[in-house]
Order: C-alpha cells, then structure tokens, then sequence
C-alpha cells in the first residue's frame, strides 16, 4: 500500500469516527432527555388520593406539596397572616388600594431585563 493510499485510508477512518461519535452523542442526548422527561413525569404524577375524603382544593394542594411546588408557612408568615386578619376592613381596604395604584420607576419588567444582561 502506497503512502498516499494509507493518507486516504487514515482520512476515511477518521470521517467514519467522527460520523459514529456524533451518532452516539445524539443518542446519548436522547437518552437523557428521555431519563430527565422520565423523571419529572415521575415527580409530577398525583399521589394516589381518594377523592371521595378530600376536596378538590386539599388534592390540589396535596398534588402541589408532592411536586414540591408548594411549601407549609413559615411561623412569621402565619403571624402575619393573624396581624392582617385582625386588622379593620377599612384599614385593609386603604393598604390594598394603596398597593395596586403603586407605580414603580422604572417599570418592574425594565428591572428585570436590566439585571438579564
């Protein structure tokens, strides 16, 4: 075999390598994407609930808890809660009126395609 020919031949072998890692980069890429849909299926199915003993309110939060979407208060936040309960409906009126005519400057969605760069 001449020395050119072995050129040819080592070239061949090479484009073939590189062809078959490629190929398998792609299926192991398959692979895991198919191992993580898996998992977060696994972790999104609903637990097994009896309808009849829950509302659909407590299944929903059950189902949130288990895909750990959905998280017990805090104690502050419970204190917190009890504070804003107690307090006069005309208090909680004004705060709530204050909170939704609050314009922020810059505008909330500028902050966050600011701090995206």
């Amino acid at each position: 075999m001449t020395e050119k020919e072995m050129e040819k031949k080592i070239k061949s072998l090479e484009r073939r390598i590189e062809k078959l890692e490629r190929s398998s980069r792609q299926k192991n890429g398959r692979v895991e994407r198919k191992k993580r849909t898996r998992q977060r299926e696994s972790q999104m199915t609903a637990p097994a609930i009896a309808p009849a003993k829950l509302s659909e309110r407590e299944r929903t939060i059950e189902i949130l808890q288990s895909a750990g979407m959905l998280a017990e208060l805090t104690p502050e936040d419970k204190a917190l809660a009890a504070e804003w309960r107690a307090l006069p409906e005309e208090r909680k009126r004004e705060v709530t009126e204050k909170l939704e005519s609050l314009r922020l400057d810059p505008p909330l969605s500028q902050i966050i395609q600011e701090q995206r760069r």
